[in-house]
């Protein structure tokens, strides 16, 4: 009888061991790697500047809610990464003063975002995934909003936003 040879082993590369015993870990919705800001980051990554009305509601207390501004257009990216949406992207618009954009936390945690157009529209107010604000906690932030005059609480298009 003939003999057959022995089937080779398979070779196995050190990356295809790693791949193969450890899946890449991703949370559901987000696709694109994090990236540090470049070393650089001066013009890419420039301060953002707020009226002063704006800017007093920075750390504004709400009853369990607090109400937080971005400092950078950096830091919104990072905020389009913990709510998964397109925050990341206003950072020229945010940094030309087109878009002024209001986080609301809940505990220590970015819930909501609050975009405000140049003429102190309500442009969106979404949480996370782009869904709808709790009516009781979209209505605390606007009444405040309201009372410190940042935004006209009888304009039809931020009447939009109330529950």
């Amino acid at each position: 009888a003939l003999s057959q040879p022995a089937p080779a082993a398979p070779v196995v590369t050190p990356r295809a061991l790693g791949t193969a015993t450890t899946p890449p870990t991703r949370e559901r919705g987000h696709h694109r790697a994090y990236a540090p800001p470049p070393v650089t980051s001066a013009p890419t990554n420039p301060a953002l500047h707020f009226p002063t009305d704006i800017q007093a509601l920075d750390h504004a207390e709400l009853g369990g809610l607090r109400l937080v501004l971005p400092r950078t257009t950096y830091e919104l990216t990072v905020w389009g990464q913990l709510l998964a949406n397109c925050l990341g992207s206003f950072g020229p618009a945010a940094a030309a003063g087109l878009s002024w954009l209001i986080g609301v936390e809940v505990g220590e945690r970015l819930a909501y975002c609050l975009e405000l157009s140049a003429n102190r529209s309500v442009r969106q107010f979404l949480g996370p995934r782009n869904r709808p604000v709790p009516a009781h906690h979209a209505q605390r932030v606007l009444e405040n909003l309201a009372r410190r005059r940042v935004v006209d609480a009888s304009d039809p298009v931020n009447r939009l936003w109330y529950p």
